[in-house]
């Protein structure tokens, strides 16, 4: 775990984690900023990155995904059982990024 976006930087490159989970808002910077920057370091850009966010913000899976951030969860909605869903799948390289953030917040009803 990191306080804040830089430690979040330092934590991906020493450790090598296998997925990195990361919020939209957050001290040290948003969470797309901080991700752009741990996909553009060559020690840290095969991390997959997801996004948590507790409010729908319009364009945002555009702007996640020019970010490298392969998925984006709705924190509000979201149940431990998908969250490892989502986590084991974006570790084992079979997530596909969803598109629509509409369909994406909606899926969390499930």
């Amino acid at each position: 775990m990191a306080a804040d976006g830089m430690q979040g930087q330092r934590i991906a490159r020493t450790e090598n984690p296998d997925v990195i989970i990361i919020d939209y808002q957050m001290p040290g910077g948003n969470g797309l900023l901080i991700a752009e920057r741990i996909k553009q370091s060559a020690a840290t850009s095969h991390i997959p990155i997801l996004m948590l966010t507790g409010t729908q913000i319009e364009d945002l899976d555009a702007r996640a995904t020019r970010a490298g951030i392969e998925r984006v969860l709705n924190k509000v909605n979201l149940s431990e059982s998908h969250l490892v869903r989502v986590v084991e799948s974006a570790i084992n390289g079979a997530l596909e990024p969803v598109r629509n953030v509409d369909a994406l917040f909606s899926s969390f009803r499930q």
